[in-house]
């Protein structure tokens, strides 16, 4: 096994991935059941990693769960625990910043100096929309009549990307 193979494989550990990509459906790491992804070092051709991708069930395993988690966030949290729940998130990002990056540098073929300052802002726009958590709310909108006129921000649904 190669060094980066394996820095890779130590940085994965320390996130507490395991050895293998998986999707986080419902809170839990669970294993692709589709074809084949090889992960490549994109500097030496080396193959990192392969492992099974996510299927259609698993992507509609994950849709649902979302939709779930939606309807909670939305009704069960207040927009301050919200807010609270994104700075936990920024700082568990800071928190894992050198394996989060380490990966990044790895399997995107970039320099650790630019992966570090990617995970950074990561944290930093959680931490920034956290802030907005409790601040987005309806606004009154005058009318001539005299009559109340509000608007009432609800989320639409569940925005499902793949990503490359």
């Amino acid at each position: 096994m190669t060094n980066r193979k394996q820095t890779l494989l130590n940085a994965m550990g320390a996130l507490g991935l395991g050895t293998q990509p998986q999707s986080l459906i419902n809170g839990t790491l669970t294993e692709g059941a589709g074809a084949a992804i090889t992960l490549v070092d994109p500097f030496t051709e080396e193959e990192l990693l392969r492992y099974p991708d996510a299927d259609e069930a698993l992507a509609e395993r994950a849709c649902a769960a979302a939709q779930t988690a939606q309807r909670a966030w939305v009704h069960d949290f207040s927009a301050a625990a919200r807010g609270q729940v994104m700075q936990e998130i920024s700082r568990a990002v800071l928190a894992h910043l050198e394996p989060l990056a380490t990966v990044e540098a790895i399997v995107a073929g970039k320099p650790i100096r630019d992966c570090r300052i990617e995970v950074a802002k990561v944290a930093e726009m959680f931490a920034y929309y956290a802030g907005w958590a409790d601040k987005l709310h309806g606004e009154v909108i005058p009318v001539p009549s005299g009559h109340l006129n509000y608007t009432w921000r609800e989320p639409l649904g569940v925005v499902f990307q793949i990503p490359p």
